[in-house]
């Protein structure tokens, strides 16, 4: 039979170490459907969505016994409507599902922008790069006897 979807996501919601989960369906079956109502109201990661055979004619065998779309139901717009209607993004191909993953994590990224200004008299954070400048002085500083003594020792 299988693992369903809903044993799956509650392990990798659980997992601390899975920072977005990508659902990629089929047509044909309601494992789908009912994996997005799990989500919408028990998945607090990010998920993303991608239905295999978009393009299957309807009542076609696709591959194996549970790929077949019969009567309207099982269909990957149908399915896609519903990851939708939960709030998942679904990708229409493939090559779809990096960008949507990397937009879906986007907020949970911490922000690297510093205050430049500020109201208040506090001295403002360096941010990540800068160089500190250093003041020079136009006059030469005389050498130090340890400085003089390594210079000549070279």
């Amino acid at each position: 039979m299988g693992t369903r979807f809903a044993d799956m996501l509650a392990l990798y919601e659980q997992d601390p170490y899975t920072s977005a989960i990508v659902l990629i369906g089929e047509i044909g079956g309601s494992d789908e459907e009912d994996a997005a109502l799990l989500i919408q109201r028990s998945i607090s990661k990010p998920v993303v969505a991608f239905v295999a055979g978009q393009t299957a004619p309807p009542g076609k065998r696709m591959g194996h016994a549970g790929a077949i779309v019969s009567g309207g139901s099982g269909t990957a717009q149908e399915k896609m409507e519903r990851f939708r209607d939960a709030g998942i993004p679904v990708a229409k191909t493939p090559s779809e599902i990096p960008g949507l993953i990397a937009s879906a994590l986007q907020p949970r990224r911490k922000s690297k922008l510093t205050l430049l200004r500020s109201k208040s008299k506090t001295k403002p954070k360096r941010r990540a790069g800068a160089t500190k400048s250093r003041a020079r002085s136009t006059s030469k500083k005389r050498p130090t006897a340890a400085r003089a003594a390594r210079r000549r020792g070279r």
